[in-house]
């Protein structure tokens, strides 16, 4: 009996929270929000989505400074400051966010999974997160081949230096904007060619097909109040509180 009686109190608890059908946050736009707008870990608690992009603008524009600059110490560590922005791990010390364009993206790719294998997750969602994930591994592929060659650049000469950084300046820039890899005259929404940008588009795309209901942009209490139990489903801790409430009495 006492158990019925919780579970009856945990039910009651999570329509009182959620409210109405059409208002309800469904868990697998919590996680699609963590890519698009906030997460718990990041800088400022900011999307997933948007930390890989500014990394990757930071690299980019150390890739820039490392051709201007004259001593070959210099251009060394600006090429050095690329791999801090795309991953810290391999170099601790740089500008940017200390998160790291990888990181952020294995992240963001991770979260769209989540959403696919959320129980209230559309057929949508599930049909295009197949796609999504593709293309995300397939720009985390480049995002860390672009790591490792800045990681192996060195040595003191400046003509070198400024090869490495100008292969590192295009991929980044392929990373962000994607890249004509077959020489088509079009970029595509396949994982050779898509940057963010392209990802981006078929994610909006994605969402734009939400109808019931709709996707829009969850409140931060539920982006940031949502943990993971230990059975692997994910949860918002409003109803984590209702079920370690004691009922007394039943």
């Amino acid at each position: 009996m006492r158990s019925l009686a919780r579970w009856a109190f945990v039910l009651a608890v999570g329509s009182s929270l959620m409210g109405c059908a059409h208002q309800q946050p469904l868990v697998s736009h919590a996680h699609i929000g963590h890519g698009l707008t906030n997460w718990q870990d990041t800088p400022g608690n900011k999307g997933l989505f948007s930390v890989a992009r500014e990394e990757i603008d930071t690299a980019r524009r150390e890739a820039d400074a490392a051709l201007a600059a004259a001593p070959a110490a210099d251009k060394a560590t600006h090429i050095a400051n690329v791999v801090h922005a795309l991953n810290p791990d391999m170099q601790p010390e740089g500008p940017g966010l200390d998160y790291g364009a990888i990181r952020a993206l294995e992240s963001a790719v991770e979260h769209l999974e989540y959403a696919a294998t959320s129980e209230d997750a559309s057929g949508n969602v599930v049909s295009s997160v197949a796609l999504l994930s593709q293309l995300g591994e397939g720009i985390l592929e480049r995002v860390r081949a672009a790591a490792s060659q800045a990681k192996t650049a060195g040595g003191s000469d400046p003509l070198a230096l400024d090869r490495v950084a100008v292969e590192l300046r295009s991929a980044l820039s392929a990373l962000a904007q994607g890249v004509d890899a077959n020489h088509d005259g079009r970029i595509e929404a396949t994982p050779d060619e898509a940057g963010l940008d392209q990802l981006h588009a078929q994610l909006q795309a994605m969402l734009d097909r939400e109808t019931d209901p709709k996707y829009a942009p969850l409140p931060r209490k539920y982006l940031l109040g949502i943990v993971r139990m230990p059975d692997g489903r994910w949860i918002f801790t409003s109803i984590r509180n209702a079920l370690s409430r004691p009922s007394y009495g039943h």
